[in-house]
């Protein structure tokens, strides 16, 4: 019977912060009230404490059944995977150490650790530490040491609890997250564990993390980054994270592992990263669109991480895609239904000029015609200057450079709205 149980099972408490973990461990709780059955802490905090803050209001417990404690953990695992893919793949990485991991023993009081922070009982309620976890070592082989007669007292919903409270503990107890108590491990359990979670939005979710001071999280399964804490004044700071009043996601800070996928092109860093040490890729800047209209460095004044931009070239291209601008240069410009293409060619300086090319509008060919691209500090398209007159061929919607001299004035668009610009110069035909 204990055996089967440890099979199924997967509890754990968290270290404490940083170099804590090693000699102190932490722990899990369960509440005992009078005429109430024995509950875990988390669980009871929803109910009690929980369920009115950061606009959740009125959170309630998803009470779905299920016969086994396997069956309700990985139900709850799949309500996290829907918003936060890593993370559940995480905890179930750690579920299936945990096998190997615990010892479940009878007869046995934990002493409790000091890690709980705030609680608010009712009168005569009495909390117990039901777990004990720390890394194993040569004063034990086991991570997790259990309180069977605690554990057995707790329903199935309270046990699955129990495991996310550990593996959530134990990410938020170490760096780079490095909480000193278990509060944001409890709430968060007790969002996962909430019927408020099912329908939750990525905005809602997103948001409630960086309040928790919660680091990593994911976007369309890419892992982003939330918050930071200062090692040397633990003061708590906020990566970039907005979105407008439709919902959409207007920016967000994305870590180096991350892989972004605009159009044909595909864009990452090269730095690789542990789980100790922080490195953003940049912030991302959206239109309503979804589309990624410049990637940037993270603003000054938060500390706590390092850079790892990507290949400038590379985000040239990636960034062109969200402009209606596709640069590969093979010494043709075409321009067909207000779309700017270049091909094979690459950028190695700004602003960028290209002399002395054929260039190809439709079954027409201009020589010695100069275009210039010039971009900002960050890499992102300014201005692109022709010289000569633009017409857009009713029949065909063929835009066409025509009447070349090198004495005018270059026209100049903005780069923002080339499809629209491009377009609107109709004024002449051929």
């Amino acid at each position: 019977m204990m055996k089967a149980l440890i099979a199924i099972l997967l509890s754990a408490s968290v270290s404490h912060a940083g170099g804590d973990w090693y000699e102190k461990g932490n722990g899990g709780f369960i509440i005992s009230c009078p005429n109430k059955p024995t509950q875990l802490l988390d669980l009871y905090e929803l109910q009690y404490r929980f369920r009115d803050i950061s606009g959740l209001h009125n959170m309630s417990l998803d009470t779905t059944e299920f016969k086994t404690l396997d069956d309700r953990f990985h139900y709850l695992l799949k309500k996290i995977s829907r918003l936060n893919p890593n993370r559940s793949s995480l905890y179930e990485g750690w579920y299936e150490d945990f096998k190997q991991e615990a010892e479940f023993l009878p007869g046995i009081h934990l002493n409790p650790i000091g890690d709980v922070g705030l609680v608010t009982p009712e009168p005569d309620c009495d909390l117990r530490q039901v777990v004990f976890q720390r890394d194993p070592s040569i004063l034990s082989p086991h991570r997790y040491t259990i309180d069977l007669d605690s554990w057995n007292s707790l329903t199935v919903i309270d046990q699955a609890a129990l495991l996310i409270h550990e593996f959530s503990y134990r990410e938020f107890a170490q760096p780079p997250n490095s909480h000193a108590t278990s509060e944001s491990a409890r709430y968060f359990n007790a969002l996962v564990n909430s019927q408020e979670l099912i329908n939750m939005s990525t905005s809602q979710y997103l948001r409630t993390l960086q309040m928790l001071n919660v680091v990593r999280a994911d976007y369309l399964s890419n892992p982003v980054l939330l918050a930071v804490k200062d090692r040397t004044t633990s003061t708590w700071y906020h990566f970039p994270l907005k979105f407008d009043s439709d919902d959409n996601l207007a920016s967000i800070t994305y870590e180096s592992s991350a892989t972004l996928v605009q159009a044909d092109v595909t864009i990452f860093s090269t730095c690789s990263t542990s789980n100790n040490d922080l490195l953003a890729m940049g912030v991302a800047y959206y239109n309503p669109q979804g589309l990624i209209m410049n990637l940037s460095e993270v603003p000054d004044g938060i500390p706590g991480y390092n850079r790892c931009m990507v290949n400038i070239d590379t985000k040239r291209q990636f960034l062109a895609r969200a402009h209606n601008l596709n640069f590969n240069f093979d010494g043709n410009l075409r321009i067909s239904s207000g779309t700017f293409k270049i091909s094979n060619y690459g950028f190695f300086s700004y602003p960028l000029v290209l002399k002395n090319h054929n260039f190809i509008i439709g079954s027409d060919s201009i020589k010695n015609v100069q275009i210039s691209v010039q971009y900002d500090a960050n890499h992102d398209i300014e201005f692109i200057d022709y010289w000569g007159k633009a017409c857009r061929n009713p029949s065909t919607s063929d835009v066409v450079l025509s009447n070349w001299d090198a004495t005018k004035t270059p026209s100049t668009f903005s780069g923002q709205n080339l499809e629209q610009e491009i377009l609107a110069l109709s004024a002449c035909q051929n």
